[in-house]
């Protein structure tokens, strides 16, 4: 006697996957490099990083844009974008302060160039913001940080601004890309009227904090690796 019968045998295909997912997280740091740019250059001495000022056309050989260098190293994931932006200054007040309109830019040169006194290319050409022939001469190319208003009112020493920035997308790309490569984003504070000097506190005063870069990033955050059922596969014996 013969006796037939079938084995059916499933296959099962598993496949591991590891997908992304977008993820916001902020991220801070302090300038790790600040300049007075001053019409003889960035402002020598001690208080050329101790202060960050900016001092409009009509204070002669006083009259100063800000540089400020921030680096944010290595970031947990790669940044997707950037939600938003925000630049934070302490106020360091002196006699000689007063109110008055800023303008902030972001510098998207290649190569940035040396802000130390005594070396630095850069100078206050004398017309407010003072940074026209920095721009020309290819020693600043600047993207703007939008309209504001960024004003300085004098308050207390120790007052915070917080400068809230405007990021169209070119702007937003440049940020994205340095922070991706871990290189220096450098922001330009010129003078908007010539009348003011904003008195802040540069990265190494000992008393207040030094300029700070604020933002919210969008990162590409990794989702841990799983399995997924690919599909199942019927084989028949006889």
């Amino acid at each position: 006697m013969h006796t037939r019968y079938k084995l059916v045998t499933t296959l099962v295909v598993l496949v591991s996957f590891a997908a992304a997912a977008a993820y916001a997280d902020p991220a801070s740091t302090l300038a790790s490099d600040n300049a007075t740019v001053q019409p003889g250059g960035p402002r020598s001495g001690s208080s050329g990083k101790a202060y960050f000022n900016m001092e409009g056309s009509v204070n002669g050989t006083y009259a100063s844009y800000g540089v400020a260098d921030f680096n944010f190293g290595i970031l947990p994931y790669p940044v997707l974008g950037v939600n938003s932006a925000e630049l934070a200054l302490t106020q360091a007040n002196a006699a000689y302060s007063a109110s008055g309109n800023l303008v902030l830019s972001v510098d998207q040169s290649a190569t940035l160039v040396d802000i130390q006194p005594g070396t630095s290319p850069l100078a206050f050409d004398g017309v407010d913001p003072g940074t026209a022939t920095d721009v020309t001469e290819g020693d600043l190319s600047l993207l703007s940080l939008g309209a504001g208003p960024f004003t300085y009112t004098i308050g207390a020493n120790g007052d915070v601004d917080h400068f809230a920035l405007t990021l169209d997308s070119a702007t937003e790309a440049e940020i994205v890309n340095r922070l991706n490569n871990q290189e220096t984003i450098r922001i330009v504070v010129g003078t908007g009227e010539a009348g003011v000097a904003a008195t802040y506190a540069g990265y190494t005063n000992y008393t207040y904090a030094g300029p700070t870069l604020n933002l919210d990033l969008n990162y590409d955050k990794p989702v841990p690796a799983g399995t997924e059922t690919w599909g199942r596969i019927k084989a028949l014996f006889r």
